[in-house]
């Protein structure tokens, strides 16, 4: 799915935020950590994922159990007070009642106690992800240039005389 232009994948997971997000006490434990890129992909999640099937099922999303209503949370930073901040795009079997809101989660209880609760967990999509050959193939290029000027800078013999 794009998000201002960036391709990324995403994936719903029930659990505390602690076990989905490898401790959940730093911005950095979250791949949105400023609010308004946490915003934008939330809003994404709306236009390019919860629809069709899934608009008028939410039950199919995968951690939902309630087949009316499903929220998916994107984590964006730690409050001072424990609790978590995050964005949630809450969809509704009847299409005109999808929904994003902001909201706050204690870090160690489990958004799975609701059916219809769950993590949004991003990553970039492999579209996005450099592939090994290009820097093998920059080095390549990097490596050629520097012989050929090698060569040329290389003092040429005086003539001799006959």
């Amino acid at each position: 799915m794009l998000v201002d232009g960036v391709s990324y994948d995403v994936s719903f997971q029930d659990g505390s935020c602690i076990e989905v997000f490898s401790g959940c006490d730093s911005p950095q434990d979250f791949f949105f950590p400023v609010p308004l890129d946490a915003l934008h992909a939330s809003l994404a999640l709306g236009d390019q994922v919860f629809l069709g099937d899934f608009d008028s099922n939410p039950g199919l999303i995968n951690g939902c159990t309630d087949d009316f209503l499903c929220s998916a949370w994107t984590p964006y930073t730690v409050g001072q007070f424990g609790p978590v901040d995050a964005f949630l795009y809450s969809n509704v079997s009847d299409e005109s009642s999808d929904t994003l809101s902001a909201g706050a989660e204690a870090r160690d209880s489990s958004l799975a106690r609701a059916p219809r609760d769950v993590w949004a967990v991003w990553s970039l999509s492999a579209v996005d992800v450099p592939e090994p050959a290009t820097l093998g193939l920059l080095a390549t290029g990097l490596l050629g240039l520097w012989a050929a000027r090698r060569k040329r800078a290389r003092p040429q013999p005086a003539p001799t005389a006959r």
